[in-house]
């Protein structure tokens, strides 16, 4: 998937960012409260809930840092803002093989890249070549998601397909068999526009989202007010979607 000079590349510049990342650390000891706040369930705020990538970005500037926050052991990872743009750059270089931009979105591989940074900081080894790494990543999120939009403000007669789309109403029988029966109550009546997709989760949810837009712009073909250009035709889907003049 990745051509062998480029692995070497990517293999070789990897290690420049294990070296520049900044390891801080703090107290995670829980504060404890006396009298009645004691006794209440409190709402914890920390952003170092969870091994997450935390992008922050200021108004104006480049990314200030990004983070891989561990609680439990105290310790907070980050790129300082000086090292940022080139490590940018150096994840784009990647994302710019189509083989890979086709398969999984920019954030999935931001974070599979920061995840093995970190994790070679820590053990002060790579556990494995970074490139493997990355396709190992990638083979194991890729599966076929079949992903449905809701469509407000259109009613139809009969379940058809456009293309590989499908335009279906849910009914009493559209969540039996391998579906979840108990979405039936929120969703019956509604008119929802699927299709399948093979591909990391949400680079899926990209993929499908464009394909079920363009299904629907074709559907407006079969309308009446296809005469009157000068009437806008729209449905939900419409307003998270930029308008084409060929349209």
């Amino acid at each position: 998937m990745i051509n062998k000079h480029k692995q070497d590349y990517l293999n070789k510049e990897v290690f420049k960012y294990i070296s520049a990342i900044q390891v801080v650390t703090f107290d995670s000891t829980p504060i404890s409260h006396n009298g009645s706040i004691s006794q209440r369930n409190i709402q914890n705020f920390t952003p170092f809930e969870s091994e997450e990538v935390i992008i922050s970005q200021k108004l104006g500037q480049t990314v200030v840092s990004k983070s891989f926050n561990l609680v439990k052991e105290g310790i907070s990872f980050h790129i300082t803002e000086s090292d940022y743009p080139n490590y940018l750059n150096f994840i784009n270089q990647i994302y710019k093989d189509k083989k890979i931009s086709d398969l999984i979105s920019f954030s999935f591989l931001e974070k599979i890249v920061f995840k093995y940074i970190i994790d070679s900081k820590r053990s002060n080894q790579a556990s494995k070549d970074f490139c493997n790494y990355i396709l190992d990543e990638i083979n194991n999120s890729v599966k076929e998601f079949e992903v449905h939009f809701k469509i407000l403000y259109l009613d139809i007669e009969s379940n058809f397909k456009l293309g590989n789309v499908n335009f279906e109403y849910v009914g009493e029988n559209y969540f039996k068999g391998n579906r979840q029966q108990e979405y039936y109550e929120d969703f019956r009546g509604n008119v929802l526009v699927s299709t399948l997709v093979k591909a990391e989760k949400q680079k899926a949810q990209e993929i499908a989202f464009e394909k079920c837009s363009l299904a629907v712009d074709c559907l407006k073909l079969f309308f009446d007010i296809i005469i009157f250009p000068e009437e806008r035709l729209s449905f939900d889907i419409d307003s998270r979607t930029k308008e084409s003049d060929e349209n």
